[in-house]
């Protein structure tokens, strides 16, 4: 049995603490998700339609999800990138670290 967690199961399970960290910049993080082909225009009217920050976090999130692994992938391998704009990420290298090893060994 593999000990390494899928992509999107570390995603999934880490939902509520990126949503708390991308809240405080929601745009840049749509920016970020458009840079890496994870959102259409069809996305960002949806976001936009979106009363509070926290919905459109939480909206952007789910369509990392509903984009399938490789999208959790991609945009977890990001985050090294995106801790430059959210600090706040680099509390989570540890459970990163933990959880995201096989991102390292699947290449």
């Amino acid at each position: 049995m593999n000990s390494f967690r899928e992509a999107s199961w570390i995603v999934k399970h880490l939902k509520w603490k990126f949503a708390e960290i991308f809240e405080e910049n929601v745009e840049d993080f749509f920016n970020e998700l458009d840079s890496l082909g994870l959102v259409s225009l069809e996305n960002y009217l949806e976001f936009c339609s979106k009363d509070s920050a926290a919905e459109k976090t939480e909206e952007l999130i789910d369509l990392i999800l509903q984009n399938g692994e490789r999208a959790c992938e991609k945009f977890l391998n990001h985050l090294e990138i995106l801790v430059l704009r959210f600090p706040d990420l680099a509390g989570l290298s540890q459970v990163l670290l933990e959880g995201a090893s096989y991102l390292l060994i699947s290449r």
